[in-house]
């Protein structure tokens, strides 16, 4: 039996993707409810129409702590993942960041 190697097609070309399944983006919001930053970054996200879920990492203290072991210091902290569950590093940032949420709204208006 011969193995080949998988093709890898660069995520910058979308002509190399036809024919491909879109990996859709998942983003999710790990946020404390009573920080403004947080209350902010998820209104930005439904305005910006941004399908998202929402983590209340002071229930869940899990979740705070792998984030904060990962280097995060404050909520809340956005993570967009791919359907292959590959982090989106050009999607994923912690504290209020408009800048970043008008980018994965544009990108994620481009997937659908």
């Amino acid at each position: 039996m011969t193995v080949s190697s998988p093709t890898l097609v660069p995520r910058s070309s979308p002509a190399s993707t036809r024919g491909l399944p879109r990996l859709t983006l998942t983003t999710t919001v790990y946020l404390e409810p009573a920080s403004p930053r947080s209350q902010d970054t998820v209104a930005a996200l439904n305005a910006a129409g941004v399908p998202h879920r929402v983590v209340d990492v002071t229930k869940d203290r899990i979740a705070a702590r792998i984030l904060r072991s990962a280097g995060y210091q404050h909520f809340p902290v956005v993570l967009t993942t791919r359907a292959d569950l590959s982090v989106e590093a050009a999607h994923t940032w912690a504290g209020y960041r408009p800048d970043r949420i008008a980018q994965l709204a544009a990108d994620t208006a481009a997937e659908g």
